[in-house]
């Protein structure tokens, strides 16, 4: 048979950008239908927690920080992942990307966004600019995040890998854990609380996080003690 006897048709919901991508589309309706070439057709992906950009700690390499988010999200896009959730990014960069994305301005997958993590003052990812000290600081910089187009809500409730915090020890106190899953709900967001230690994990769930990322047993002092009860 003729390549044209072996086209398929397509229903793809979602990104424009997505269903354009090497393909004839009819953008009429409410779905995008695209003609595609006889290749393997594999259900969406999903991947969680993939930040798109990952030149951290240079503001001079801003420029190349964008280019480089593109280029991973039309990567994640090529590779079969429709649905990228990033928790944690510098300024409003993956803001931007997700409305260059949604206009076609950029090929890449739907983003499920943080925006910047917070974290206290010099703490874990600092240099992402979601620094926040106190309650009252914590509620503004949830509101802002919200008006920034935030979908989640991350914190830091320990340290993490950047030089100089320590991974396995609580940042911040019940009543400011509290307040930020409030300041979240209250938007309608789900609240996602970095843990690298024990600490974090059980003043998480103590605080009523909807999400923990990472989830070690490990102890201040270093030891490693599994608490079902816990997981």
């Amino acid at each position: 048979s003729t390549p044209s006897d072996t086209m398929r048709t397509a229903t793809i919901h979602g990104s424009p950008a997505a269903a354009k991508r090497g393909m004839r589309v009819d953008e009429s309706g409410s779905s995008d239908t695209a003609t595609v070439a006889p290749v393997p057709v594999a259900p969406a992906l999903a991947e969680t927690g993939t930040p798109v950009e990952m030149i951290r700690r240079r503001p001079d390499l801003i420029v190349a920080e964008r280019r480089l988010a593109a280029a991973n999200a039309r990567i994640a896009l090529e590779r079969g992942v429709t649905t990228l959730a990033d928790l944690g990014g510098r300024g409003t960069l993956t803001f931007a990307l997700r409305d260059g994305i949604e206009r076609g301005y950029v090929d890449g997958p739907r983003l499920v966004l943080s925006g910047r993590p917070i974290t206290t003052t010099g703490g874990h990812c600092w240099y992402f600019g979601g620094e926040a000290d106190g309650t009252d600081a914590l509620r503004h910089l949830v509101r802002e995040l919200v008006k920034q187009g935030a979908d989640i809500i991350k914190i830091m409730t320990t340290g993490g890998g950047t030089v100089g915090t320590d991974p396995y020890r609580a940042y911040f106190t019940p009543e400011e854990l509290r307040c930020v899953v409030e300041e979240a709900h209250l938007a309608g967001k789900l609240a996602a609380a970095h843990c690298s230690g024990y600490v974090g994990v059980v003043n998480s769930i103590d605080a009523g996080f909807d999400l923990r990322v990472h989830c070690s047993f490990i102890r201040p002092d270093g030891s490693f003690l599994f608490d079902e009860g816990t997981a």
